[in-house]
């Protein structure tokens, strides 16, 4: 609820230079304000036009506050209408545009409703011609979202600020400065770029204003405006600093990118080059980590690292972890040694899952990617694949891969179909090939490889982010996935066993566990699979007792099925923990 109590004064500054055509319409719009506790302050910037804007300006009497002063420029009337004014926000008003009559009211509605009132407002606008009919508008919300024109730096670096929108704390200025008064057009921005990064800012979708275009603006009649505009912009690709970049459009790669865009279709497009050169030395200080877990075949894991070296994106961390190899690895370690950006570990043998973590652990790139140690990446797969994801803003990457072994020709396997919000959709088809995968190494740290499980690992933690996160996929095939008779997709036994450790994991989770379609799929999958009848599924015992594990596995998970159509997921949920419990407990005795 607004605040009712808060009714601080507002100072409307109106700079005016020979105005006697339009002036009039913008003192009359700011004295007829809905909100009375207003002072208008009317700064002459020394009109030379025979006294004309001077005798409009008078004839108004004590209903404004009139001030005269030497010819200095729109920033240098600015200053002085601020210097002079007694409120305790600042509202520009042009002498040729107009304010609605709620425009200050409304403001002020709006911060009273805030818990944080120094707070600056801005918003759309209309905009007119000089005989005063509308011509059109200006509707940032139609640009970006509410959320995105909040951000501090994100309207101003659009060019999506009008002047006039704005309602300003007055101590604002105390941090910031005045106007730069050396400025004949870009005074404006120049400001917002010093005062809105330490700024809270708050955009406001109600139009408040009717902008005038007309011949006469300084924008199109000082013939130093492109230089003085090229100048600025240019500012915008030097002074903002990586941090305010990334509160800007998420990271420095995408502000500098989103920014040369926006150059292009103004008249400032000659920095378009400058930003997008910018762009591309933000993107090469990114860093990405490779995990390389190995577990003896040091002939592949070479081939592997070789790869990683051999990457076109060089600003890299390759951390080979060794999990337990008992073959000699000198010559992996002699290779590792010819690179300071190799890291080597060795741990005991605890599986991939847990190598990876570690790996991850040890990282200290903003960005992960995966490499199992019989697989390759193409040379390009670093760069490309770490541009989609910061131009993207995404957390959760993939691509399509290749396919290759002794008996096996080369082949492109398209993934990039799978993509987007894929929850629940992953937990029974999930065609992501780890060594595709690239992660923000946050989310590697939040959601890790469930450790202990030798098979399907890599899909359960996938499932983990998609809860939360968009996956972003590439059609190129950026890595090559080594197929041998050890493979999973090739092994069925292991391949069952990946399918029943993705089952229990999802049975065994308060949200997967409520994803009955899915869940179903994959018990579907897992019979098939285990169908002694196919062709080519003659069972070793070790395939049988595989199977009768699953078959048990199953039964339980129809069980589980039948419990949530009767009495529901929460119900389900206590009492398969409580399964648990009890034959933890008899395994105990």
């Amino acid at each position: 609820m607004p605040d009712a109590s808060f009714n601080p004064l507002v100072s409307i500054v109106i700079p005016v230079y020979n105005g006697a055509n339009f002036m009039r319409s913008a003192i009359d719009s700011a004295l007829a304000q809905t909100y009375a506790n207003c002072e208008v302050i009317v700064v002459n910037d020394g009109s030379r036009d025979d006294g004309a804007t001077a005798e409009i300006a008078r004839g108004y009497g004590d209903r404004i506050r009139y001030i005269e002063k030497q010819n200095g420029g729109c920033g240098s009337a600015l200053n002085a209408g601020i210097a002079a004014m007694r409120g305790d926000y600042f509202s520009w008003l042009s002498h040729d545009d107009v304010y609605l009559p709620d425009k200050i009211g409304h403001q002020i509605s709006v911060l009273a409703s805030l818990e944080e009132r120094n707070t600056i407002l801005f918003g759309p606008y209309e905009l007119i011609d000089g005989k005063d009919n509308p011509v059109g508008s200006v509707r940032p919300h139609d640009l970006a979202s509410i959320e995105e024109l909040c951000r501090p730096l994100f309207a101003v670096s659009r060019g999506l600020i009008h002047g006039c929108t704005l309602l300003i704390p007055r101590k604002r200025f105390q941090s910031s400065g005045p106007f730069d008064a050396s400025l004949a057009c870009t005074q404006d921005y120049d400001l917002w770029l010093r005062m809105f990064p330490g700024s809270i800012v708050r955009y406001d979708p109600r139009v408040l204003i009717r902008s005038r275009i007309h011949p006469d603006q300084s924008s199109k009649t000082v013939d130093t405006a492109v230089e003085e505009g090229e100048a600025l912009w240019k500012r915008f690709v030097t002074d903002v600093s990586p941090r305010l970049a990334a509160a800007t459009d998420g990271n420095h790669y995408r502000y500098l990118a989103n920014l040369a865009a926006f150059l292009e279709a103004t008249p400032y497009r000659a920095v378009a080059p400058f930003a997008r050169e910018a762009a591309e030395s933000a993107l090469a200080a990114v860093r990405v980590a490779v995990v390389v877990p190995y577990r003896d075949r040091i002939a592949w894991t070479v081939e592997a690292v070789v790869s990683v070296l051999a990457q076109s994106h060089g600003n890299f961390e390759l951390l080979l972890v060794d999990d337990g190899s008992k073959e000699d690895d000198g010559p992996l370690q002699t290779l590792a040694a010819t690179d300071d950006r190799v890291r080597c570990f060795s741990r005991p043998g605890e599986g991939a899952a847990a190598a990876r973590n570690f790996g991850v652990r040890q990282a200290t790139a903003d960005y992960v990617a995966f490499l199992d140690s019989d697989d390759a990446f193409a040379p390009e797969k670093l760069s490309h694949q770490l541009r989609a994801m910061v131009a993207g803003d995404l957390v959760f990457c993939h691509t399509a891969y290749e396919v290759f072994g002794a008996d096996i020709p080369a082949s492109k396997v398209e993934t990039s179909y799978f993509s987007g919000k894929v929850y629940p959709t992953i937990i029974a088809t999930c065609p992501i090939a780890t060594p595709t995968v690239m992660l923000r190494r946050d989310i590697a740290l939040k959601h890790p490889f469930p450790a202990g499980i030798a098979t399907g690992e890599d899909v359960i933690a996938w499932i983990g982010i998609a809860r939360e996160c968009r996956l972003g996929a590439l059609d190129e095939p950026l890595t090559r996935v080594r197929l041998s008779a050890q493979s999973a997709g090739v092994d069925r036994q292991r391949y069952c066993a990946g399918l029943a450790n993705i089952l229990a994991a999802c049975l065994n989770h308060p949200t997967d566990s409520g994803q009955g379609r899915e869940l179903r799929q994959l018990v579907d999958a897992l019979w098939l699979n285990l169908d002694p009848t196919r062709p080519g599924t003659a069972e070793t015992n070790a395939q049988r007792d595989a199977r009768t594990s699953v078959t048990r596995a199953l039964a339980l998970a129809r069980r589980g099925f039948a419990s949530l159509i009767r009495l529901g997921p929460a119900t389900t949920w206590r009492r398969a923990r409580a399964w648990y419990v009890r034959r933890r407990l008899l395994r105990n005795l």
